[in-house]
C-alpha cells in the first residue's frame, strides 16, 4: 500500500473513531456537525494540494504558507503527520469550546482553508476536489 493510500486510510478510521468519541464527549448541533466536515473537506483539499506541490517540485512550487513549520520542501511523511495533527487537534479544540466561539473558530478555520486552497488552484496546484 502506498504512502497516499495509508494516510487516507489512517485518516479515515482516525476521523471515524473520533467521531464516535466525539458524539459521547462533545454536544455538537448538527451546524457544527456541518462545519467540522466542510472543515475536514478544505483540509483534505489543502493536503492533496500540498502533497501536489512537492511532486512539482522541478517546476518551481515550494511550501509558502507553512514554510516555518513544514519547511521549504517538505517530505511526503511531513505533510502527511502536519495534516492529520492539524485535523485532530481542531477537532479536539472545537470539543473544548463553548458555542459561540466553537462555531467562530470552525467558521475561521473555513474561511482560512477556503482562501488558501483556492489561492494553490489559481497558482495551479489542482486537486481533484475543486469548487
Amino acid at each position: 500500500m502506498n504512502l497516499k493510500k495509508t494516510f487516507i486510510a489512517a485518516t479515515s478510521a482516525f476521523i471515524i473513531s473520533s467521531t464516535a468519541m466525539a458524539e459521547d464527549l462533545c454536544k455538537f448541533s448538527k451546524v457544527d456537525w456541518t462545519m467540522i466536515g466542510s472543515y475536514s473537506l478544505l483540509m483534505f483539499r489543502d493536503w492533496k494540494q500540498t502533497n501536489e506541490m512537492v511532486n512539482r517540485r522541478k517546476e518551481g512550487y515550494y511550501e509558502k504558507d507553512n514554510e516555518r513549520i513544514l519547511g521549504k520542501y517538505p517530505s511526503h511523511e511531513k505533510i502527511n503527520i502536519y495534516y492529520l495533527t492539524a485535523l485532530s487537534s481542531s477537532i479536539a479544540l472545537a470539543c473544548w469550546l463553548d458555542d459561540p466561539w466553537r462555531k467562530i473558530f470552525l467558521g475561521g478555520g473555513i474561511a482560512l482553508e477556503y482562501s488558501v486552497t483556492e489561492h494553490n488552484q489559481r497558482v495551479g496546484l489542482r486537486s481533484s476536489i475543486n469548487f
